[in-house]
């Protein structure tokens, strides 16, 4: 009997990016981003992210009970979903933050105009 695949919460819990591959592809999450992927994909990210705190901190990464603390962070207890849903609150997620990035860009645009030779108008 086949296992079903639930998608379940990942989140990068520190303050810098995290970049952890599957398969040759590379996965990016900003700081504090959450994304739902697959259960064992998070699981995954969760043992690398993990290790790298723990190694920054001089932690041994073998000690289970070290360990769980960061794991709860990187895995949240949330409700898992199908991952047909996962990818449609992905998508949505996907099109709100580009949405607010494009909106960032407009209103920082401050357009000066100078001229060429200021100086000599003047005199």
């Amino acid at each position: 009997m086949a296992k079903e695949v639930k998608s379940v919460v990942f989140k990068n819990f520190t303050k810098e990016e995290f970049v952890c591959s599957w398969d040759g592809v590379p996965y990016r999450f900003a700081p504090g981003k959450e994304m739902y992927v697959e259960d064992w994909k998070a699981e995954h990210f969760a043992k690398h992210l993990v290790d790298k705190v723990m190694q920054k901190k001089g932690l041994i990464t073998s000690n289970a009970h070290a360990r769980a603390p960061f794991l709860a962070e990187a895995l949240p207890a949330e409700e898992s979903i199908t991952p047909d849903e996962a990818l449609d609150l992905n998508a949505r997620q996907e099109v709100a933050d580009k949405a607010e990035e494009t909106k960032k860009q407009k209103t920082s645009k401050k357009v000066v105009q100078e001229e060429e030779f200021e100086d000599l108008k003047a005199k």
